[in-house]
């Protein structure tokens, strides 16, 4: 993974495994998560570097500024299967229309305490050059977006812990969209409060509730300025059943409202889950 999903805080993660900076089982969110950079090729083999590593949010040690770039030369050299848009999958072929090369990321994140707060700001950036042939109203083939976010802990006493957070992305995607139109513009937020009762220690109990909200800017084959717009909730409970073992369940709505003139529909979808997470 680009630095850009290795090193953001927004919203706490209502559901582990079905949140919007962790992947999901959740149709919409199948590619990647919902806040991460749609023109980052996550899958593909790249030069990831950090300024540090193995910190934790809470923690007391690793606090302070950490700084991370990534670099992607070709998203076609590899045996990536990331479809068309973008992507070229199969492996080993030469660069395709619509296929990501050049790829940069860069991020900074920043941990710090307050007596009984803690603190994690983030900031992202990304930008990749889309190969081939133009898509019509696309006219800049270097695509770039950034995001901010940030989360807080406030340490309530006894172990239990109420964390809150959010993020903000702004990003120029310029690809041919779902329902022959164009998505140019990519704007989303999230926001998430959760509760533990005693942290990560074994028998603490977690509930959170976390909402994203994304426009896409459509272009061609619909009025311009006309956008897909989609709502996702959802709620969770977990139990640390032992050290690195956390049993969680929830619920989740997406509500998915397509543009008018678009060949395809709106969705609405409910889901729920019930799962156990191993951390070694």
């Amino acid at each position: 993974d680009r630095v850009t999903g290795k090193m953001l805080y927004f919203a706490p993660n209502a559901i582990p495994g079905h949140s919007t900076t962790v992947n999901s089982e959740y149709s919409a969110a199948a590619t990647q998560p919902l806040m991460w950079f749609a023109n980052s090729g996550h899958d593909n083999e790249g030069i990831n570097l950090y300024t540090a590593s193995n910190r934790y949010f809470g923690s007391k040690a690793g606090k302070g500024l950490q700084l991370g770039v990534s670099y992607v030369p070709n998203g076609c050299q590899d045996f990536s299967a990331q479809g068309t848009s973008p992507g070229c999958g199969g492996g080993f072929s030469s660069t395709a229309d619509g296929g990501l090369s050049q790829q940069f990321a860069g991020a900074a994140n920043y941990i710090e305490s307050f007596g009984s707060v803690d603190v994690a700001l983030y900031a992202g950036y990304t930008s990749a050059h889309m190969e081939g042939a133009l898509s019509t109203g696309v006219t800049d083939p270097r695509q770039d977006g950034w995001q901010l976010g940030a989360q807080f802990a406030y340490n309530v006493g006894d172990g239990s812990v109420v964390q809150f957070g959010g993020g903000y992305s702004n990003e120029d995607i310029g690809r041919a969209a779902t329902g022959g139109s164009v998505l140019k513009d990519r704007k989303a937020y999230s926001v998430g409060l959760k509760y533990l009762t005693n942290g990560s220690k074994p028998g603490s109990i977690g509930i959170g509730a976390e909402y994203y909200n994304r426009e896409d800017k459509l272009v061609t084959a619909v009025a311009t300025g006309s956008k897909d717009t989609l709502d996702y909730y959802t709620l969770g409970v977990t139990y640390q059943l032992a050290t690195g073992v956390l049993t969680f369940a929830g619920v989740g709505v997406s509500d998915l409202d397509r543009a008018a003139g678009t060949t395809t529909t709106d969705a609405k979808q409910t889901f729920g889950v019930v799962g156990l997470g191993l951390t070694f």
